[in-house]
Formats: structure tokens, sequence, C-alpha cells
């Protein structure tokens, strides 16, 4: 039997219904939680405060970036944000990491939920992480002109912007387009430690999709684009 394990590392905004993760009348109320995690290789000593709560017989858990407190070894990740993506290579560690020591210690066992870890030969147990992420979209202005610029000698056609079969130039500009709710699914298994005696967790992430629709979808004629 595979079991569903949700992993929020939401940034869970500060409203009545939250977005991120969706309102679910069967899910226990939320409990905040603070632990301490020694990872390696590369070493990395973190504070991590999440929150967690049973849904649907599943637990789920929330985490984002104001909840990892670095203490020694955790620099060097990579950060990048792009348009309407954001990555964080500290994130996506601990939230791994938050999500393997949860499932070693079974501290959950006693809400009637259980996550056995299989050996990887025998099988993969299926997670999740879920997550807000921002949208946005490109919009173009077109517009009629008498005729077209003339261009300095030695400029290489064709203008990107200009059509001379209907005299129009068209401009383009990125708008955001709200936030959404995202998740990741995860396989995880076990598998033998090939430096020292023991097993080590082995995550494979299997997909990755929008949960809901952008927050300010209904403003645009188009779909928006999102950062899942």
């Amino acid at each position: 039997m595979r079991y569903l394990v949700a992993l929020m590392m939401a940034h869970l905004l500060a409203t009545a219904h939250p977005l991120c993760p969706p309102d679910d009348p069967q899910c226990s109320p939320w409990s905040e939680e603070t632990t301490y995690l020694s990872l390696g290789p590369p070493d990395c000593v973190a504070r991590v405060t999440y929150k967690w709560r049973v849904c649907n017989g599943r637990l789920e858990i929330a985490l984002d970036e104001t909840g990892i407190e670095p203490l020694a070894g955790c620099g060097g990740w990579d950060r990048l944000v792009f348009y309407h993506h954001s990555y964080s290579g500290l994130l996506d560690y601990i939230t791994q990491a938050t999500l393997t020591y949860l499932l070693e210690n079974g501290a959950y066992s006693n809400y009637g939920v259980q996550y056995p870890i299989p050996d990887c030969g025998q099988g993969t147990l299926r997670t999740a992480s879920v997550y807000t992420a921002a949208c946005g979209i490109w919009l173009s202005c077109t517009y009629k002109v008498s005729s077209h610029e003339g261009c300095e000698e030695g400029y290489q056609y064709p203008d990107p912007n200009y059509d001379p079969q209907t005299n129009t130039v068209k401009t383009w500009k990125w708008q955001s387009c709200g936030q959404t709710c995202c998740k990741r699914e995860y396989e995880i298994c076990t598998q033998p430690n090939p430096i020292l005696p023991g097993t080590v967790y082995s995550l494979r992430l299997v997909g990755k999709y929008r949960l809901i629709p952008c927050t300010e979808q209904e403003q645009y004629a188009k779909p928006c684009e999102d950062g899942c």
C-alpha cells in the first residue's frame, strides 16, 4: 500500500483562508514544532521550525525559508530568482532532510499514521511537498505607425518590433499574475550506504504541478505562467 505524505514548504498568506495549502475540512488543526537537523554531506546544522497536521490519514508539513536558521556549515547554496521562478538550494535541501527525518522517526504514529520507507529493491514510498509560487504573464501592445523610422547605416534587419507589412510596432511587458499553490511529488526508499555501515535515503522527483489557478488569472484572457 502506498502512502501519500504532503510536505508543505508554503508561504502561508495572512488571510482567513490560506492560499497554500488549500483548505481541507478533513484536516486537523496546524501544530508547530522545532527541531535541530545535523546533515551531511555537505555538513549542515540548522534549527528548523515547521507546522504539521494530519489530513485524511496523511502527514502534511508547512515549511518555508523563514523557518530555517542555519547554525553551521550551511553556506554556498545556489539562489535563483528569474521572473516567476524562484529557487533556493538550501530550502530544497532542508525540505528533503526534514521529510526523511520525520519519516525515519515515526513521530506521528500515535495519530494512526505510519510511513515505513521500503528498501529500494522492494519499491518506493510516494511523498510530496506543497508550496506557494509566483505567477506572471507576458503582455503585448501593438500600435500602427505612419512609416518605419530610418535606421542608421550598418543596422542589421529585421527589426524585431516592426512589421513592414502592416506598419505596426509591438512591445512586450512582463506582468505579475499573483500566486498559486504547487505540489512536488517524490519517491523515497532506502539503500545501502556505500561508505559507512547502514542505509541512506534516495529521493527522486517524479512530478510537479499547479493545484489552483493563479490568483489574478481572471484579469487576463490568456493563461498565466506559474513557477511550479
